[in-house]
């Protein structure tokens, strides 16, 4: 049963009621009930001017001469006006009737066309949105959906509700922080670095912050990793030197440029400083032998084997060497992230997708059942689907 709301019912009984109203006064308009010929207007203005005159004599202001010859103009003028009058006769006033009937025939057929066109409009407008429109569809409060708990939203409503937040607190460096992150994760690139660009105006640089930036300049580039994002990455090791994404993009760049000897220095320097229980050390010297062998090969083979990203941020079917090198620097991060915040959905999916992308099948199903041990119900749903997709086999609590 269709239920229409007493104030969405007003409403409509009053706009109504208003284009009635409008198409009524357009097509009886208020009349003044009376005709004032020209000629007695005219009249009736040097009478008065003849009255006003003798005030005027009267206190002094004009004197006898001078007021005896504006009397005299003004008599002149009274009596010419009387003989105009009947002046024009009986064809006058027959022409001067039909135009007034001619000109009221017009008026009065704009008049109907403007009330038929005011109650037309928004009675079509009506009738084509009932027919192809939703006007019965249940409301859906904006504040119902920022209400909605976070762990259980996609990340398109992750990105709107981050953008929501940032557009109400625009100083908070956190809300900025993540809501760049989600960008980046988006594929939104220019977005993501313009706000990483303002989570460092309001909150100052990090090794994060000057990371994602780097990384969001790089995916808008199709990969390539140019000056701008260059120096960030070298910012970032100069805040955290054991930072491994930010040494290979560097490697990555030095490739793309035609350096692949200072490439493999800078990737033999790091791994030599590497700790030797670093998740990604022994990637890395993968890494370092799939450069040197491809040191004589074309520069796109090389690129190839130093790549960080793909075009706009989507992995390659089969990801290098130095690919993996990245994905499991990323491991550790992920795992430090969802220790902080085990609620958090996309980190889950993020954990999974990165041991996948390493041929680890057997961790990505640990980590799905892990993050179906700690999600609510309808984030354990939405990643056992994740899962599934993926082909593990899982199932939700």
């Amino acid at each position: 049963m269709i239920v229409i709301s007493f104030a969405a019912g007003l409403a409509f009984i009053v706009t109504l009621l208003l284009m009635l109203a409008a198409a009524g006064r357009l097509s009886f308009p208020a009349s003044s009930g009376f005709d004032v010929s020209a000629a007695l207007s005219d009249r009736d203005i040097f009478r008065r001017q003849l009255a006003e005159l003798e005030k005027m004599r009267a206190h002094g202001l004009l004197d006898d001469s001078s007021a005896g010859e504006a009397r005299l103009e003004l008599v002149r003028r009274i009596l010419a006006a009387e003989r105009e009058a009947p002046a024009g006769g009986d064809k006058a006033d027959g022409n001067k009737q039909a135009r007034q009937c001619d000109q009221t025939r017009r008026g009065r057929g704009f008049r109907l066309f403007l009330s038929l066109a005011i109650i037309f409009v928004p009675l079509f407008s009506a009738l084509v949105y009932y027919f192809q429109g939703q006007p019965f569809a249940p409301a859906h409060p904006f504040a119902d959906f920022m209400a909605r708990d976070p762990a259980g939203l996609s990340l398109p409503e992750h990105i709107v509700r981050l953008e929501a937040l940032s557009a109400r607190a625009p100083q908070n460096a956190q809300y900025a922080d993540r809501l760049a992150s989600l960008y980046l994760q988006a594929g939104r690139f220019q977005d993501a670095a313009n706000t990483y660009s303002h989570a460092m105006a309001i909150g100052g640089d990090t090794a994060d912050r000057l990371l994602g930036y780097a990384l969001a300049l790089t995916g808008f580039e199709d990969g390539v990793v140019g000056q701008d994002a260059e120096a960030a990455f070298r910012n970032v090791l100069r805040l955290d030197p054991q930072n491994p994404q930010a040494q290979l993009f560097l490697a990555r760049g030095l490739v793309q440029g035609g350096k692949k000897a200072e490439a493999i220095a800078l990737l033999q320097d790091f791994w030599q400083k590497t700790p030797a229980d670093s998740p990604w050390r022994q990637n890395l010297q993968a890494a370092i032998v799939a450069l040197k062998s491809a040191q004589s090969a074309p520069d796109s083979v090389a690129a190839g084997a130093a790549g960080g990203i793909a075009a706009r941020g989507k992995p390659a079917a089969d990801p290098t060497a130095e690919q993996r090198a990245f994905i499991a620097a990323s491991l550790g991060r992920l795992e430090a992230r969802l220790k902080a915040a085990p609620g958090d959905l996309q980190a889950w999916t993020m954990l999974i997708n990165a041991y996948l992308l390493l041929g680890q099948r057997d961790k990505a199903q640990a980590a799905a059942l892990r993050g179906l041990s700690v999600l609510p119900p309808a984030a354990a749903q939405s990643l056992a689907a994740f899962a599934r997709q993926k082909g593990l086999s899982v199932a939700a609590k």
